[in-house]
């Protein structure tokens, strides 16, 4: 009697063979996207990753050698919060990393669990980080930094600001100045034009940036090679690189008020007590005791770092700090005399004593030392985005994620914090 021939392609096989498939899929992208669970958020003008912690690296010392896809390469600098590494991605794209520590700006608990579900208890440190972090997701300039991804740590320890990479060094980098100590006129001018644009574009969204200084200024490009000088010579020709500002560690973002009680083009309450960022750029207002305002001190603390950009010094110089504040209350500042009459006049009005009698932003990119060459950007108006509530409360979201993969992140976080601790 022969034998019944196998039936293949029955339903019961075929609902088989769908199932082993389906698995097998599933066990490849789940290897794939192990431990890695993305959320996308649509800001006003960019998206912005927002990504759990759940792969970390982490030496004896402290030192993280891998978060999620990211290798840390080397480490570039410290900041206001934390430190900054290059790193690189799974298709060899560099970015920069900023590691913030939120242990040391919390109180004991960051998330409590309610009545009605996770409610976050900030202290007024931790807020200025989120609100930063809300504040960068909506800034989409192209002579500002941009933020890519955060990724927070699930035991709310650390939080990771992965961000574009700049590779070009700060303006005065020794590798920018080839063998000089200053930019020419020329150079500072195409800095000054990039830099009071980005300002610009801040102060329109309230924001005070409160620590403008060459480090913070910082060309996207590498140096040019020599060989690429020469030829820039010969032609006659004078490459233009771009700048952005970087770090908004200490920016304060300014609460909205009715433009008719303030000064006719402001639209925002920038009064500030504490003063924070680098002495030496201090405006006169920051060197005694009150209240002063914020976007003025940009303006001036600007003035300072022109006159660094084509002088390679200071305007005010003293041996202590407190002799410098008295310089920078009472004395005169010194400029260049080789420099030519409308820098001259545009550095003298950016250092004027009294804040009110120095120029807007607005102002300045209309001053004849760069009107010329900068007509185009004027042409074009800044868009607001109101920063609210909610959206500072939600600028760090903690998404769920699988109990193993918890605990193994956990585990290399708490790693880390007592390798800091030694």
């Amino acid at each position: 009697m022969a034998s019944r021939p196998l039936a293949l392609w029955s339903p019961t096989c075929r609902t088989a063979m769908c199932l082993a498939s389906l698995s097998v899929l599933a066990t490849y992208f789940v290897r794939r996207w192990r431990g890695r669970r993305i959320k996308i958020h649509r800001s006003h003008s960019k998206f912005v990753l927002e990504t759990q912690a759940t792969s970390l690296v982490v030496c004896d010392d402290g030192t993280i050698l891998k978060l999620n896809n990211f290798k840390m390469v080397e480490w570039l600098g410290s900041g206001s919060f934390g430190e900054v590494h290059r790193a690189v991605n799974e298709r060899g794209e560099s970015v920069a990393i900023k590691r913030i520590d939120t242990a040391k700006l919390k109180g004991p608990s960051m998330w409590k669990r309610g009545p009605k579900g996770p409610h976050a208890q900030h202290n007024d440190a931790l807020s200025k980080i989120h609100r930063e972090i809300a504040v960068m997701k909506k800034i989409d300039h192209p002579n500002i930094v941009k933020l890519y991804e955060v990724v927070c740590d699930p035991q709310g320890d650390h939080i990771f600001l992965v961000m574009e990479l700049l590779q070009g060094g700060d303006v005065m980098h020794p590798s920018n100045l080839d063998g000089r100590t200053c930019l020419s006129e020329a150079e500072a001018r195409f800095v000054m034009q990039d830099v009071l644009s980005g300002l610009h574009h801040l102060h329109m969204h309230g924001i005070v940036h409160r620590d403008i200084k060459p480090e913070n200024l910082v060309y996207c490009e590498p140096p040019l090679r020599r060989w690429q000088r020469v030829l820039e010579q010969v032609l006659r020709r004078q490459s233009r690189r771009t700048v952005k500002i970087i770090d908004l560690g200490v920016a304060q973002l300014c609460n909205q008020v009715d433009a008719d009680r303030v000064h006719k083009s402001l639209s925002h309450d920038d009064s500030m007590l504490k003063s924070d960022g680098t002495p030496g750029f201090f405006a006169p207002e920051m060197c005694r005791s009150g209240c002063y305002h914020g976007m003025a001190a940009d303006i001036w603390a600007l003035g300072v770092t022109l006159n660094i950009l084509v002088s390679g010094k200071m305007p005010f110089t003293a041996d202590n700090m407190p002799d410098m504040f008295e310089q920078i209350r009472n004395a005169e500042p010194t400029i260049p005399s080789d420099v030519s009459a409308p820098l001259d006049t545009f550095l003298r009005a950016m250092l004027r004593k009294r804040p009110d009698e120095r120029p807007t932003c607005s102002k300045l990119l209309r001053h004849g030392w760069l009107v010329d060459a900068h007509a185009e950007l004027l042409a074009t108006d800044d868009i607001l985005h109101d920063v609210h509530d909610e959206e500072v409360r939600t600028a760090i979201s903690h998404m769920e994620t699988s109990a193993i993969t918890v605990m193994r992140a956990a585990k290399s976080f708490k790693k880390l914090s007592q390798a800091k601790r030694k």
